[in-house]
């Protein structure tokens, strides 16, 4: 915002200036600005530190949190939305790796996860509303497997210590209880 408001005076202070100016003159301008810019720029992508708030889990940008109690699918989101997070959007096999290590020792069975079918289609959404990419897909074997079943947990096994990376199951949203996972952004400051 600083940077605009800089540039919007500097334009308008040029404006002014211009009629009486030759082309060298307008040109050295244009240099001068040009500097200005790559010195401002320089403090927009200085390093940030990104962190979580306490008892969230941090990877990449995210930070996650796991419940310690059992909610239906719809209530579990209900959950995570008033802490400010929504349930977890898995964006890559690697982000699929770390929920799944994360969670194999636990004493937990399933998670919920951000993805469902709620709407009546063939197609299953994240809950930012993107159709679910057919490369990303960590379904057990033989799921999805039933029609009334339109949302979506990680099962794990109970402390099994299975590394199971396809783990998705649907499950009933309005019945069926399980812990759940949210996840929100990292906070950055600048270092």
């Amino acid at each position: 915002r600083h940077l605009e408001l800089l540039y919007a005076k500097r334009r308008t202070n040029d404006a002014k200036e211009r009629s009486g100016k030759g082309l060298g003159e307008t040109c050295f301008q244009l240099q001068e600005d040009f500097r200005l810019l790559l010195v401002v720029s320089a403090f927009l992508t200085e390093p940030q530190l990104s962190c979580c708030m306490a008892d969230l889990e941090q990877y990449g940008s995210s930070c996650y949190y796991f419940s310690k109690d059992e909610r239906t699918w719809n209530k579990s989101r209900a959950e995570c939305m008033k802490k400010g997070f929504d349930l977890v959007i898995i964006n890559s096999e690697a982000e699929q790796g770390f929920l799944t290590n994360h969670t194999q020792n636990s004493q937990v069975e399933n998670f919920c996860i951000g993805l469902t079918n709620q709407k009546g289609t063939d197609q299953w959404h994240w809950v930012d509303e993107t159709p679910l990419d057919p490369m990303l897909m960590f379904w057990r074997s033989k799921e999805p497997s039933n029609v009334d079943e339109n949302c979506v947990v990680m099962h794990i096994g109970k402390g099994k210590g299975k590394k199971m990376k396809n783990n998705w199951n649907d499950v009933q949203c309005l019945v069926d209880k399980h812990h759940y996972v949210c996840e929100t952004n990292t906070v950055s400051f600048p270092i």
